[in-house]
């Protein structure tokens, strides 16, 4: 059974950040905001334009002064998405839309240039748009983090940024994942239509 949401939820197409504002970007968001071919026709298409509303409030959010925080952590996901994206790409433009495993599709030598080129691209935007949040890990943080990963419905990327969030005392996350909003104490910015839709009938949704 689904979480009920106990963080406090703003909708990012009618909110306008503010200078005290501290957030963490969730992996999905930098997806949608650095990724560059992220829209293209043969792959997902983005459900609540993910593209444009992230990367619209992120931008408010920095000309306003707010604190924009990244876990370094996050590459590891980011690369994945990326190279899966380049993979389906490359399956649809070049196989006819048939697949080849990856491990053939990283000794191909072009399109592992290509990759690396889009991760490079992408993370050299998120390290422009952020500033570092330390997390030091050690036996007690990963004992938390599993802890997290038992008490909410988290996926295995987010234990760590879950930390991250508490060591560096970055309260809120910018994120079109709804597997924070049953976590209390956290401020979720976002766009996804369904958790917004829980937020507000659970009473935490906030203008």
């Amino acid at each position: 059974m689904a979480e009920a949401p106990k963080a406090k939820t703003f909708d990012i197409r009618r909110y306008d950040p503010k200078p005290e504002d501290i957030f963490i970007v969730d992996t999905n968001a930098w997806y949608w905001i650095t990724y560059t071919r992220a829209t293209l026709p043969c792959l997902p298409a983005p459900l609540t334009k993910q593209c444009e509303q992230y990367a619209r409030f992120l931008k408010k959010a920095l000309d306003a002064g707010t604190t924009v925080a990244r876990c370094d952590l996050t590459l590891a996901e980011l690369a994945h998405l990326i190279e899966a994206a380049e993979k389906k790409i490359y399956e649809f433009h070049s196989l006819g839309n048939a697949n080849i495993t990856l491990k053939r599709y990283r000794a191909l030598p072009e399109e592992r240039a290509r990759v690396i080129a889009e991760v490079e691209s992408a993370w050299s935007q998120v390290l422009m748009m952020s500033e570092h949040c330390v997390l030091t890990l050690s036996k007690d943080v990963t004992k938390a983090a599993l802890a997290g990963f038992k008490e909410h419905l988290i996926g295995g990327y987010d234990l760590f940024l879950l930390q991250a969030m508490k060591q560096g005392k970055y309260p809120g996350i910018l994120t079109d994942d709804g597997d924070f909003f049953g976590i209390p104490d956290v401020s979720i910015f976002t766009c996804n239509e369904s958790a917004l839709r829980k937020a507000h009938t659970a009473g935490q949704l906030h203008q």
